[in-house]
């Protein structure tokens, strides 16, 4: 079974489907003016990454994947801290911030990210990765599903289980985000971390709008239903 690795080449060409899959489909209403972008970047002084930038001008309006649990942070709210860091994504709640390292000058740059007064660490490989990570996070911690899960928990061995078992039967989209995993398909998402060592469980969140699916994913996964909602 193939994984799906999201790139600065084929990015735009696989984003918007998935997104389709679980929110509304990308707009024109969606989309942030090139005139807007380019005001930022004098601002600035920089030229952001072409993937972030092409999202800024694709997604920049999309309320669901802009907005459900992270934060896509307002052009006129982009800054630069601790002298190197450009933050564009934040916790809805202020708990963590999300930056790429501006010093470097990459076109699909590592993204880093902090809670608090912790030092920056490492987020994803790169910037298409963690787009496609913020998807799942929008998908799985947001409130945009009607079935909707806290933390589980999963080890490898069950993961790669669960994913023989379903991923290629059920045509479930598989994405390679790194330390992360993400399965979509319509109406569901699921986001696995895995974790490095083997012998170490690591966390699942999922979201869906469908009852059957939601019983499934929390006899499998011993999710906890965060909400509820049989009417």
């Amino acid at each position: 079974m193939k994984t799906l690795k999201l790139t600065e080449e084929n990015f735009w060409s696989e984003f918007p489907r998935l997104v389709e899959l679980v929110f509304s489909p990308l707009k024109i209403s969606h989309r942030i003016s090139e005139q807007e972008i380019q005001k930022t970047e004098r601002r600035l002084g920089l030229i952001l990454p072409p993937t972030l930038r092409e999202f800024y001008h694709r997604a920049g309006k999309h309320p669901e994947l802009t907005n459900d649990y992270d934060h896509l942070i307002s052009l006129e709210k982009l800054k630069i801290v601790d002298k190197k860091y450009l933050v564009f994504f934040e916790e809805n709640q202020g708990a963590y911030d999300q930056a790429f390292d501006i010093s470097k000058k990459l076109s699909n740059p590592p993204v880093v990210w902090h809670f608090g007064d912790r030092k920056w660490d490492k987020h994803s490989d790169t910037m298409t990765q963690f787009l496609g990570s913020a998807l799942l996070v929008q998908v799985t911690r947001g409130g945009s599903f009607k079935y909707a899960y806290g933390d589980g928990e999963v080890a490898k061995k069950e993961l790669d289980s669960f994913i023989r078992s379903f991923a290629v039967r059920e045509n479930w989209n598989v994405l390679d985000l790194g330390e992360y995993i993400g399965m979509i398909k319509k109406g569901t998402g699921i986001y696995f971390f895995i974790p490095s060592k083997p012998e170490e469980k690591g966390y699942v969140w999922g979201a869906t709008q469908n009852k059957k699916e939601a019983q499934r994913l929390k006899k499998t996964f011993s999710m906890d239903f965060a909400v509820e909602d049989d009417e």
